[in-house]
């Protein structure tokens, strides 16, 4: 490209003095310049990129397992009562039908008496174990020392029965096989609660522990459905597994 421009020299004198100025324009140093840039910027995209994945990594490392720890039982890695709550709160917002099993180890006690912490924790680490196997990892939780809950969405009486007996048979099997804590009958009762429309966590979660408490009246190592014999007026006699 060339463009022609006047210009009226004031070094000269005559007719010299009157002049045109040829200019070429050239895009080649143009570009030169703009391609080293570009490489320039590649390599600082490049460097921006690799620090923030080192940086990331390394917020994540300090940060990750407080978080972690805030909704999961450091023990057994099962989701903690808080986690319970937000859990059990979420499905009963969305009206499902809504079981909760609320189980709690008989005699656990004698465990950490009789033989130490050391072997209360493993046996706690394995009823954990058995219980997301059966539960479900999302819906399986401990909610304090031998305390457990199980959140069982949209299923049926007869569904949530069988699944309360395999629990306690799974884990009367395994804890026969181990001859020290089989020797202190150490065995599993299970309340049962299924959820109302005006059910919030508290009165759910209170019927289970009432049903619970009236698993263990009835001798333990069994499962109740929580039933109002306060409103039925008779004794509460019906065992629904022993």
């Amino acid at each position: 490209m060339y463009r022609y421009v006047p210009y009226e020299s004031e070094y000269d004198e005559g007719t010299t003095g009157y002049k045109v100025i040829e200019i070429m324009y050239s895009n080649n140093e143009l570009e030169l310049i703009l391609k080293e840039y570009r490489y320039s910027f590649y390599y600082q995209l490049f460097i921006i990129l690799f620090v923030s994945l080192i940086l990331t990594a390394i917020i994540a490392k300090f940060f990750a397992k407080p978080v972690y720890l805030a909704y999961h039982d450091s023990l057994t890695n099962l989701r903690n009562r808080a986690s319970f709550d937000d859990y059990l709160q979420g499905s009963l917002d969305t009206s499902q039908r809504t079981t909760l099993l609320m189980m709690d180890l008989d005699n656990f006690k004698l465990v950490n008496d009789y033989f130490g912490h050391d072997k209360g924790d493993k046996l706690l680490q394995l009823i954990a174990y058995i219980l997301k196997e059966i539960g479900g990892k999302e819906a399986t939780f401990r909610v304090g020392g031998d305390e457990f809950t199980i959140v069982i969405k949209n299923q049926d009486e007869e569904r949530v029965e069988l699944i309360a007996k395999e629990i306690i048979k799974t884990i009367n099997n395994s804890i026969a096989t181990r001859q020290e804590v089989h020797t202190l009958n150490v065995s599993i009762s299970i309340g049962i609660a299924i959820s109302m429309p005006e059910d919030t966590v508290n009165t759910l979660y209170k019927r289970a522990d009432m049903a619970l408490y009236q698993s263990k009246e009835k001798g333990k190592n069994r499962y109740k459905f929580y039933e109002d014999t306060a409103a039925l007026q008779i004794p509460f006699e019906t065992e629904k597994y022993s």
